[in-house]
């Protein structure tokens, strides 16, 4: 994914939500960078618990799919 592409991923998630979920930081002597927001944390905490959750449900699924796989 292009830098361009991914910043824009990243603002329209901060459109998204009431709270932004990443703020970023220009220049210094670091260069600048991004980091997440404590909405962002709790947003991330969120979507992997989903995640398990779901994989966890569908493991059967899972399985099945892979044994089809090469």
């Amino acid at each position: 994914m292009s830098y361009n592409r991914a910043w824009m991923l990243v603002r329209e998630m901060n459109r998204l939500f009431r709270m932004p979920l990443v703020k970023s930081v220009r220049g210094g002597g670091s260069g600048g960078g991004a980091e997440l927001t404590p909405t962002g944390l709790k947003v991330l905490a969120r979507y992997k618990r989903m995640e398990r959750t779901c994989h966890l449900a569908n493991r059967g699924d899972w399985q099945a799919l892979r044994r089809l796989i090469r």
